[in-house]
This record gives C-alpha cells, structure tokens and sequence, in this order.
C-alpha cells in the first residue's frame, strides 16, 4: 500500500542534491548524508508510531484493513529515500568527474 506521501522525503532529497552541485563539491556529500540521517529517522519513528487497532469485540483485525497504517507509512519513506540516498551515492562521484572534479 504505497501512497504519494513516501515519495515526498526522496523528492526533496532529490532536489537538494540538484541545487546543491551550485556550491562546492563537498555540498552533495552532505546533502547526501542529512537524507540518510533522515531515512534513519523515518525508520526510527516508524517504530514508535501507534499501531495498528486489532479489537475482536468490534469484529476488526488488522488484516481486514481497519488498522492504522502509520507505521508502515513512514517506513516506506524510509526505504524509498534511502534507494535514492544509494543511487545518488554512487551517481555523485561520477557527476563530480563528468564536471572537472571542482
């Protein structure tokens, strides 16, 4: 069940990295890092987000989908930021050489 809110944290991950090749070359690497920081977190919280609602007195266990879905939210945001996080590791230093190195 992925929705449109886990894609946001890759998005701005994405676009930080862009905007930060405008800098000094060490600027991608530390975007680099604060979005895996930011992944851990995501991963971090989605452990200590409210689970889902299993009460047989009103006929509802969590397979039937009437559960909350937070945790599972949160650590689909940080999977997918962190597969950005690895692509872009190893796209950074190919892009460093392509413009000279700095």
């Amino acid at each position: 069940m992925i929705t449109g809110y886990v894609f946001v944290l890759p998005a701005v991950t994405l676009a930080g990295w862009f905007l930060a090749w405008r800098g000094s070359r060490w600027l991608p690497w530390g975007v680099l890092a604060v979005a895996a920081l930011a992944s851990a977190l995501c991963c971090v919280i989605s452990f200590h987000a409210p689970g889902g609602v299993t009460d047989p007195a009103h006929g509802c266990p969590m397979l039937a989908g009437c559960g909350s879905w937070d945790r599972l939210h949160w650590l689909e945001a940080a999977v997918f930021n962190l597969g950005c996080v690895i692509v872009l590791t190893i796209v950074t230093p190919v892009v460093s050489a392509w413009r000279g190195g700095d």
